[in-house]
């Protein structure tokens, strides 16, 4: 079969599948790394195909760019897994769309920063927004979670939980289920409150909200 591909491997974080690696991008700039071109077509098939809290894909794209199958590695069967990986690759060939349910999804521009809009409703109260960001933590539900923090605080407050293979991000979920809120206090107009995050270093992390158009939104995580 390898007559008929061209393989190539494009990280996750060159592609900004993981945000919070701007650090790691940054580095690479300095040291005179290539950057990958977010606009370029197979870019573009890339990031139409992979699959939302998929640490890894397979992409079967063709010479027009066209996406043509995808296989999440973490989905690959224990046992004859060379076998599997083969009848994916066949069917790809043979224009079934395999891992695409027969439909190619739509690439979804990326909003600017500055016109995301928080999920958190009109409203809520301080103590709401406390409650409903620890939910979000312990079910490290990380699009809840960025959704309450100001952009600042996505830079500084890393949430890698999409890119967990599945068996780790149970592990983390149970873990964190024993997460506790220590104290909380409004401060002026603004409401601190700190938690005990099991298996965290430090193992107490400080949080920090302020109003913003109506909405309790994080502006700080340490």
């Amino acid at each position: 079969m390898n007559e008929n591909f061209i393989n190539i491997w494009v990280s996750n974080v060159e592609l900004g599948r993981t945000p919070n690696k701007q650090d790691f991008i940054t580095l690479r700039r300095e040291y005179g790394f290539r950057l990958f071109d977010t606009a370029n077509p197979l870019a573009q098939a890339i990031m139409k195909g992979w699959k939302k809290n998929s640490p890894s894909d397979s992409l079967v794209i063709s010479s027009e760019f066209e996406l043509m199958g995808r296989q999440p590695v973490n989905e690959l069967p224990g046992a004859n897994k060379a076998q599997y990986y083969l009848t994916f690759l066949k069917e790809a060939l043979a224009g079934h769309l395999p891992g695409f349910g027969g439909e190619i999804p739509e690439l979804q521009p990326e909003k600017p920063e500055s016109e995301k809009v928080s999920s958190a409703p009109q409203g809520q109260s301080a103590e709401d927004a406390m409650n409903a960001f620890v939910k979000a933590f312990k079910n490290l539900d990380a699009e809840v979670m960025r959704s309450m923090l100001t952009g600042h605080a996505r830079e500084t407050f890393e949430i890698d939980a999409e890119n967990m293979p599945e068996d780790i991000r149970t592990q983390f979920s149970q873990i964190l289920r024993h997460m506790k809120v220590l104290n909380s206090q409004y401060v002026g107009d603004e409401f601190h409150f700190r938690l005990r995050v099991p298996g965290s270093t430090p193992p107490e992390v400080s949080v920090k909200m302020r109003k913003m158009e109506g909405v309790w939104l994080i502006y700080e995580v340490e």
